[in-house]
């Protein structure tokens, strides 16, 4: 079992999966009951770490994906692997750092937006 860190969110990020989730077209309901929350990524407040996570520590600032869904919530509880702190950053910002980012980067996208 992974790791566990519980975030208060303050910001969730918006693309288009989440579009093509509500649609049905994208992704299943595979939480713990078959519940079904959107989000894929998010920022806000660590308020609680699991057995065994390390990394950001209560009261930092974070940015955290949700490769299954689950970030449109008041708290959402991630896998310490996907969180990462975000110092320097507006929360408003680190919503949208992680995944969008690297949809971007790894397809080239953010190569094309600079030379227009």
């Amino acid at each position: 079992m992974h790791a566990k860190i519980l975030i208060e969110v303050a910001y969730a990020g918006v693309n288009f999966a989440q579009v093509q989730h509500r649609r049905g077209e994208f992704g299943e309901p595979d939480g713990p009951g078959d519940y079904d929350v959107p989000g894929l990524e998010v920022s806000g407040t660590v308020t609680a770490l699991g057995a065994g996570a390390t990394g950001p520590a209560v009261g930092e600032q974070v940015a955290a994906y949700f490769p299954a869904f689950g970030g449109y919530a008041e708290f959402a509880v991630a896998d310490a692997e996907f969180v990462r702190p975000v110092s320097g950053f507006l929360l408003a910002h680190a919503a949208c750092i992680r995944r969008p980012t690297v949809c971007c980067w790894t397809r080239g996208g953010c190569a094309r937006a600079r030379a227009c």
